[in-house]
């Protein structure tokens, strides 16, 4: 096969995207179908097959059994254009080409990311939401850690607060368990996604960072040094917070006029070293 063959194959072999552009423009109940679903959906009512006598070609064909859901290959923030045509696929219905996908109100786009721009994708951190929630489905804890320091540090969102609040539960669901393998098994959920906030800290800090730079961003509370480094130390601030300060309460209550101005005193030298 000399390399002129080969070009040509490529060009005349339909890639899954580009069967879904050309199955958009098909005609009847079909093609009906196939533009009310994004790239991401196409599979629920699609099945993807190679093409009779070239295996190198795919075609959607309507699903007639079954049932799959659709996964995309996960492109991070920094990818550049790829990440913005991954983010139309995932929101626009019916693109028939490269081109189509990139026009917006009858406009053709010079760009993905300018097609993202005038869809008001990337306003109130709208690309970025969508690159974690589709993250979240696939990726570990550990590098949805990673994957959010990524957009610190280099896409500058908006309100990196309020996607920390919104995704905080998946960025941090594995790290209770790592707290009870270092001796913390009693631990509420904010101090889970205080020591979360504590590792992506440490991630932004190989960089030279730290999340005290971005001050639109929730901040650590705890000192985890001691927990991460000193198991017996880590062991003997194990105990139940809400349990103990219920107690404290009950009993301060029941202490007469002497019992409380020693307490009081006893008290203000701690708080005040």
């Amino acid at each position: 096969m000399n390399a002129r063959h080969i070009v040509e194959c490529g060009e005349n072999s339909d890639t899954p995207l580009l069967a879904f552009f050309k199955a958009n423009r098909r005609p009847g109940l079909i093609g009906n179908l196939a533009r009310s679903l994004t790239y991401q959906e196409f599979p629920e009512q699609f099945t993807l097959k190679s093409v009779e006598g070239d295996p190198h070609s795919k075609t959607w064909s309507h699903r007639q059994t079954g049932f799959a859901i659709g996964r995309m290959i996960h492109v991070g923030p920094t990818a550049g254009e790829k990440f913005y045509l991954r983010t139309l696929l995932m929101v626009v219905k019916g693109p028939t080409s490269f081109e189509d996908l990139r026009t917006v109100n009858g406009v053709l786009c010079g760009s993905f990311h300018e097609a993202c721009l005038k869809r008001g994708l990337l306003e109130d951190d709208g690309e970025w939401r969508l690159c974690l929630q589709d993250a979240a489905e696939i990726q570990t804890g550990s590098q949805l850690r990673h994957l959010f320091a990524t957009l610190l540090l280099f896409c500058a969102p908006a309100t990196p607060k309020d996607l920390w609040l919104e995704f905080r539960a998946k960025i941090c669901d594995d790290l209770r368990h790592c707290l009870h393998d270092l001796g913390r098994t009693s631990v509420t959920d904010n101090e889970v996604y205080d020591f979360g906030l504590h590792l992506i800290n440490d991630i932004l800090g190989d960089s030279g960072h730290a999340l005290s730079e971005f001050s639109n961003m929730a901040q650590t509370v705890f000192n985890w040094f001691d927990t991460v480094n000193n198991r017996l130390i880590s062991q003997q601030l194990n105990y139940d917070h809400q349990a103990e300060h219920d107690m404290a309460t009950h009993f301060i209550a029941t202490l007469n006029d002497d019992q409380q101005h020693v307490f009081e005193i006893i008290w203000d030298s701690i708080v005040n070293k």
